[in-house]
């Protein structure tokens, strides 16, 4: 089950008591984008009727009810990314999934560039997956505004009456509705109803990352994660179903149910996003873990795979926070689910393949349990590189994947000896096999690798980059570069340059020759 707090209080209940509190602003992190947003669809979303009130400055600077998501090691960063967006997301899940989510939010999004903005975009990502998000009512500052529609309905380009100067804020609220795909669509089926369970992928309007005079605001690249995304701050109101067995990022701060709906508030932050899931038919099994609550959620009938995940997670959790440094939150949920990947990332919570939880069974030809711990690793993995250190998934997938890749190997070295990561290797080998073993450069953008390039060489050769720096500057060298280059980019977006910046630190040593040879685009 999820961290239970304040029982007592409901969600506006919460937005008043924050509305006591005082504010106080500064910078914030960046990402290093290469969008462009000039596919207009022009088709303006009208915004004849304000449906939430624009609220007091003051409650969007109170942190205290994300405290109850962080362990003392993220606590820390409270108060340390004062420019962080913060979302006030409402939702409502019908007892009928073919009928339409609803919802609202309001988000308080402070300009933390160099430079005056005169829009803001939000990214419509379902409308991307084979669902269909459509928004109403859009406000600024509780004023009705002018949205339009860009890059076949996949951004929300909302205009500002006057441009946004660094470090001033705004509040951007609007409703929205959600029809879910009926079929396993893009984005790898991660967003729908299948096999009896509720996934929600990127399902609410969101901002996307801004850097260099753009907006990630493009029709996203077939390869790769969708999101490109700043940390920010969740307080999200759930109602749902009674039956309906929910995990989410974050930690439940209030939850109640009346006439068959139960309502949760969630806190969740800093964090990449939200995500959120729920079957009637889940269960769950739970174990703590250096003060860390880690739930695995699974269909009934998969107990014992769904023990060997939490079981691996919990290793995984070890292994990691030595290798790296402590996991942020005090929650951990990884639930099995229909997708067409292996398994996603999502902040403080994985989802995995539920094929892998059939025991006797076999995935590419690798026994299920084998291949479930390999995938459940990764994806924990994916909470230091990903989440805490972000990057843009779009232009720079090599940072996050290929490296998550590594430690993953890494993983196996450590819980159980030398030769344990082999078969992982052999894999990378046979992936860059797929190209014949081609030079193309690890850090081109998504959607510059064609066909099978993505795969064999963001998880092949850039797994084996690492792999041959280790060789050439010991393990112990190298693990110190990563390690720095996590505790020096946490909450922010890093880049390509980060990660040789942090190798070259530990190394005392010059890699251009390295990232020339294997990373960088030829000219």
């Amino acid at each position: 089950m999820m961290s239970i707090g304040w029982r007592s209080l409901g969600f506006l209940i919460i937005i008043l008591l924050l509305a006591a509190c005082s504010a106080s602003q500064g910078g914030g992190p960046e990402a290093e984008l290469n969008a462009s947003a000039n596919q207009a669809d022009e088709q303006a979303t009208p915004s004849p009727t304000p449906s939430l009130k624009a609220p007091p400055a003051s409650k969007w600077d109170d942190r205290t009810l994300y405290a109850q998501n962080l362990n003392p090691s993220g606590q820390q960063f409270l108060d340390a990314l004062p420019q962080a967006s913060v979302y006030h997301i409402w939702l409502t899940i019908p007892e009928n999934m073919t009928e339409m989510l609803t919802g609202s939010l309001e988000v308080r999004y402070i300009n933390h560039e160099t430079v005056p903005l005169e829009e803001v975009y939000f990214r419509l990502f379902p409308n991307y997956a084979g669902g269909q998000l459509t928004v109403q009512n859009v406000l600024l500052d509780g004023q009705p505004a002018a949205s339009t529609l860009e890059s076949d309905q996949t951004s929300l380009r909302v205009a500002l009456e006057e441009p946004l100067n660094p470090a001033d804020a705004v509040v951007i609220s609007m409703d929205y509705q959600l029809q879910l795909p009926e079929t396993m669509g893009g984005n790898y089926g991660l967003l729908g109803y299948f096999e009896n369970i509720l996934v929600l992928d990127t399902f609410y309007p969101m901002i996307p990352a801004y850097d260099q005079g753009s907006w990630y605001a493009h029709r996203p690249y077939q390869n790769g994660d969708l999101t490109a995304n700043d940390a920010s701050f969740y307080l999200v109101e759930v109602r749902a179903p009674a039956e309906l067995v929910l995990a989410a990022s974050g930690s439940v701060v209030d939850e109640s149910i009346n006439d068959g709906m139960q309502t949760l508030t969630i806190a969740a932050g800093p964090a990449r996003d939200f995500y959120l899931a729920g079957s009637p038919s889940f269960s769950v099994l739970s174990e703590e873990w250096n003060g860390i609550q880690v739930n695995s959620y699974a269909l009934e009938g998969y107990q014992t795979h769904q023990r060997y995940a939490l079981q691996d997670a919990i290793q995984a959790l070890e292994t990691f926070s030595d290798l790296f440094g402590p996991y942020p939150y005090r929650e951990l949920d990884l639930l099995s689910s229909p997708m067409m990947a292996l398994g996603i990332e999502y902040p403080g919570i994985f989802g995995i393949l539920y094929e892998l939880y059939e025991e006797g069974g076999f995935t590419y030809g690798v026994p299920n349990q084998a291949m479930l711990e390999t995938v459940v690793v990764h994806e924990v993995g994916h909470q230091w590189f990903y989440n805490v250190v972000g990057n843009n998934q779009q232009s720079e997938p090599w940072v996050d994947e290929a490296l998550t890749q590594f430690i993953t190997q890494q993983y196996f070295v450590e819980r159980y000896g030398d030769g344990a990561g082999s078969a992982l290797e052999t894999n990378w080998e046979d992936r860059w096999a797929q190209v014949e073993n081609e030079d193309i450069p690890l850090g081109l953008t998504a959607d510059k690798y064609e066909g099978r390039e993505y795969s064999a060489i963001i998880y092949g050769r850039g797994p084996i980059f690492y792999r041959q720096l280790e060789a050439d500057l010991g393990r112990d060298v190298l693990l110190e570069g990563l390690r720095g280059y996590y505790q020096q980019h946490q909450w922010q977006v890093a880049t390509t340059e980060g990660v040789r910046q942090a190798l070259e630190k530990a190394c005392g040593c010059d890699l251009g020759g390295w990232f020339s040879g294997w990373v960088y685009a030829l000219e």
